[in-house]
């Protein structure tokens, strides 16, 4: 029997052994009441009947009257040549590598903190798990739970683009969402593509098309695009806007801006027409200023601190705000004045000054992470608010201190509250972490049980930022499927 239609025999929870070579993966599975992992497709009979076999339509073509439609363009590449391109042929597998690819949930937590008691997780063999770890999460055959995996990897898509190449050959969804990932990376420019898909039945794969739109023969199709049904075609043409910084756009993007019923699509079509500048952008973005809400006056503040508004009255705009002294909007605007390094920088230090001594403490934060470390008033205040009566706000204030002459007092204050009790404990570490303080490990590695996923993975993210790989690498068996995948990426990016 040929490869393609050789299956993995799943492992189950007690550890049973593996079948031969394959040509699709058994899922990741996770004990009893935890979340399960879905399988991943490959090009076989089985996922083939997944998908609905040879008489599915394909999503990619076009509605025809009075005539068949193609059946779904499947995978045709068998796991064993994936496995080739990536590992090579004479170089054997690992044990946990293994497991990674073809294993269970508990097998591969096992076998990771054994292999890291052992010191066997190198930063070699800590990048094969996590290219298999990702690979993995991305071939899913489940649609729903593979775009959101996808959507995951795309800081890390040039170290998986033959997995996104594969991904992509599918006619679903999740096939379309790996094409994004690819044009987004600088992988795949295929003009071609906006004439294959721009009339596609799927609105998934309408998008592949409105994002390659970027030329200057595209601007009709691309406005067109914009006014798309499917949200997800309209971000797409609207994130080809902001690359192609083309004037024609600017009254469709106001548009857009204002009506559009999607947040971010809003969003993208703000910064878009701030991309491109000019008078009438700047004033068409503060006509939009007056029925706004918070959330959507950040985006503006953003789009008129871009390099097109900034200087076509973008710059006034950010002062106009400031002086408004208007919460969140206004802390936006002074740490855009600042990072521009503007003629009016002091205005927004002033402000941050005022906000670091009272207010909410969101705004607090984002005004101690935004405050210049070279002026005396600045460091006054940061020396100030580690002495708060808010942890938090100490754990803030205190690791931008040790991006300063008091690094040695402020690492002693964040050590005490990184052992503590209180809610500032974990800020305090990842604090520690950011500042490239090693001997916090430990603490970071215990976090890795946490119960919240979102703290197990700021920890382990933490940890491969001072370097700690085969301690972050535990969180590669984490039972939540982000956690994994997002680890598994930034492990991917650091050991490049």
């Amino acid at each position: 029997m040929g490869l393609v239609s050789r299956q993995l025999e799943p492992l189950g929870d007690r550890g049973q052994g593996v079948g031969p070579a394959i040509a699709r993966s058994a899922p990741l599975q996770a004990p009893r009441g935890v979340h399960r992992e879905a399988p991943f497709h490959r090009g076989n009979a089985a996922s083939r009947q997944a998908l609905g076999g040879a008489h599915r339509a394909d999503p990619r073509e076009a509605p025809r009257q009075g005539a068949s439609r193609l059946g779904a363009r499947l995978l045709q590449l068998p796991l064993l040549a994936a496995l080739t391109l990536t590992f090579g042929l004479g170089c054997a597998r690992s044990s946990v590598v293994e497991t990674a690819l073809n294993g269970d949930l508990k097998t591969l937590r096992a076998e990771l903190q054994q292999a890291e008691k052992r010191g066997d997780l190198g930063d070699s063999e800590v990048r094969r798990v996590a290219h298999a770890v990702a690979s993995r999460e991305v071939r899913s055959v489940d649609v729903e739970l593979a775009i959101p995996r996808i959507r995951q990897v795309h800081a890390c898509a040039s170290s998986l683009s033959a997995v996104l190449e594969e991904r992509a050959e599918q006619a679903d969804d999740a096939g379309a969402e790996a094409q994004l990932m690819l044009i987004d990376a600088g992988l795949d420019s295929r003009k071609e593509l906006v004439d294959r898909y721009q009339r596609a039945e799927s609105g998934a794969w309408r998008a592949v098309a409105a994002r390659l739109t970027t030329g200057l023969g595209h601007a009709g199709l691309r406005q067109q695009l914009m006014g798309d049904g499917d949200e997800r075609v309209r971000r797409a043409a609207l994130t080809a806007a902001l690359v192609a910084r083309d004037k024609r756009d600017i009254t469709p993007l106001l548009e857009a801006a204002r009506v559009d019923p999607d947040a971010l699509s809003r969003s993208r079509a703000a910064r878009a027409a701030g991309n491109i500048g000019g008078q009438q952008v700047v004033l068409g973005l503060r006509d939009l200023w007056e029925r706004a809400d918070e959330t959507t006056r950040v985006t503006i503040v953003e789009a008129w601190a871009m390099p097109g508004a900034l200087g076509s009255g973008g710059e006034s705009q950010l002062v106009w705000v400031v002086e408004t002294g208007e919460a969140l909007p206004a802390v936006s605007a002074a740490g855009a004045l600042i990072r521009t390094e503007s003629q009016y920088a002091s205005s927004g230090v002033a402000l941050l000054e005022r906000v670091v001594k009272g207010g909410p403490a969101t705004e607090r934060k984002l005004a101690i992470a935004w405050l210049p470390l070279g002026e005396p008033s600045t460091l006054e205040r940061l020396k100030e608010a580690a002495k708060d009566a808010d942890p938090e706000i100490q754990a803030a204030a205190l690791g931008r201190l040790l991006h300063t002459g008091e690094r040695a007092d402020a690492e002693k204050q964040l050590f005490k509250l990184a052992r503590g009790k209180t809610g500032a404990a974990f800020p305090a570490r990842l604090a520690l972490a950011a500042g490239g303080v090693s001997e916090v490990a430990p603490l970071l590695k215990q976090d890795l049980g946490d119960k919240q996923s979102s703290v197990r993975q700021q920890a382990a993210l933490a940890l491969a930022r001072i370097s700690q790989f085969s301690s972050a690498a535990l969180a590669m068996g984490d039972e939540s499927p982000t956690v994994r995948t997002r680890v598994a990426c930034s492990l991917l990016l650091a050991l490049k």
